[in-house]
């Protein structure tokens, strides 16, 4: 079998003729432009387009070993699993329309007041409250623990546990309340006033002198433009009230 081009410039075209069929055919015709040239200026010994073929194979070339990736399998109960939560949609929350209610619940602060000692014969004292209950009183060695305002004074109408004085929170009205009770059996008074009954409970506003024995105290509440050293040196400055001699 031999391999021809066809000389027509046009044509061109490659055919097969076999010449171990035809050994003595000196023409051939291109079965495509159907023209008829010599055959032996026209032939191609096909068996030279194939001489690569029958030369010594190649040595063959170590190509570089690549390491094969573990593949991760995906398990089919987990896929579905997955896809299932992305497929739930959120449930819409309605908003409330309500008004929003402002908090009427106690401030956090540190400061809730003070007792000043604001007596003529007694040496100036600060006390500061706490929330809940300061029981108030005489000091000395047998006054009780309880009692966190113990009073250095020489006055013995002033029982060790004399008054309470209650700091609470009043949610109503959204603030403080400071009430005052007795305890004593020689009385506690209010502003140079009124004698409290024993266990009688009043509530106290700032500014108010309370005479403990013949001892009087002022109470004073935390004011936004003054510091306690201010305050105390107003109370200082201000005129006594008069001893009730009881």
């Amino acid at each position: 079998m031999k391999k021809i081009k066809c000389q027509n410039p046009i044509c061109e075209s490659t055919f097969h003729f076999n010449n171990k069929k035809n050994p003595n055919a000196t023409k051939v015709r291109c079965p495509k432009c159907k023209g008829v040239q010599p055959l032996l200026a026209a032939v191609k010994e096909e068996e030279e387009e194939v001489d690569w073929l029958r030369s010594a194979p190649p040595k063959p070339v170590s190509s570089p070993v690549i390491q094969q990736e573990e593949k991760f399998v995906v398990q089919p109960e987990k896929l579905e699993a997955k896809e299932d939560f992305f497929m739930v949609k959120p449930t819409p929350v309605a908003l409330s329309k309500r008004p929003v209610k402002k908090n009427r619940s106690q401030p956090e602060t540190t400061q809730l007041g003070w007792i000043f000692i604001h007596d003529e014969h007694t040496a100036t004292q600060t006390f500061e409250l706490r929330k809940g209950i300061n029981r108030i009183g005489r000091h000395s060695k047998s006054t009780k623990r309880d009692v966190n305002i113990a009073i250095q004074t020489m006055d013995t109408m002033m029982s060790r546990h004399h008054c309470d004085i209650e700091v609470r929170w009043n949610t109503r009205k959204n603030n403080y309340e400071y009430a005052l009770s007795d305890y004593s059996s020689n009385g506690t008074f209010i502003n140079a006033r009124d004698r409290m009954a024993r266990s009688e409970e009043r509530l106290l506003r700032d500014n108010d002198t309370i005479q403990i024995g013949r001892t009087k105290v002022v109470l004073r509440l935390p004011s936004p433009n003054a510091n306690v050293r201010d305050i105390e040196n107003a109370v200082r400055e201000s005129d006594y009230l008069k001893t009730i001699i009881t």
